[in-house]
């Protein structure tokens, strides 16, 4: 989803090192982004790319009615996950998630990512919607948050 709005900003010549993740455990999120950390430096780009909740019947995940306040609980579920990413808590957005059956896609990538981060990193939150909210129907709605990481240390170590 994001390779489109790279290739527009980026200088021409940047490489692209796609990573897919799959099933992990406990350590192997610690793991992946050792293997990982040699490879970012102070130039290097992060994407990690995933929706946030994907609510309704066709989803398998409707912990609540849609009613009338379905956007303002999923915002909660969001948020939820949004202030363990804040903290740089890997091990607690992957138990989040799998204690309320979360259903965001790609929270093993964003785990990786938190693992990878230096203790000064900082997030800001700089959009959040859902199709919910621009559809106006709340019945099935995914959300979608544009979270920015900085840091003075590179993530390399």
């Amino acid at each position: 989803m994001q390779l489109p709005f790279l290739q527009r900003v980026l200088e021409p010549g940047w490489k692209l090192l796609p990573v897919l993740v799959g099933r992990l455990q406990g350590p192997d999120y610690r793991q992946v982004a050792a293997l990982l950390q040699p490879l970012a430096d102070a130039t290097t780009l992060v994407v990690a790319s995933s929706d946030f909740i994907h609510y309704g019947q066709r989803f398998g995940f409707q912990p609540f009615p849609p009613d009338a306040r379905a956007g303002e609980r999923i915002e909660q579920l969001d948020m939820g996950l949004y202030a363990r990413i804040a903290a740089r808590d890997a091990e607690g957005l992957v138990r989040q998630r799998q204690t309320y059956g979360l259903t965001v896609c790609g929270y093993r990538a964003i785990a990786i990512l938190l693992e990878m981060l230096p203790p000064d990193a900082s997030t800001y939150l700089a959009d959040y919607t859902t199709s919910g909210e621009l559809e106006g129907n709340f019945r099935e709605s995914v959300s979608y948050l544009s979270i920015l990481v900085t840091a003075d240390q590179p993530l390399a170590r």
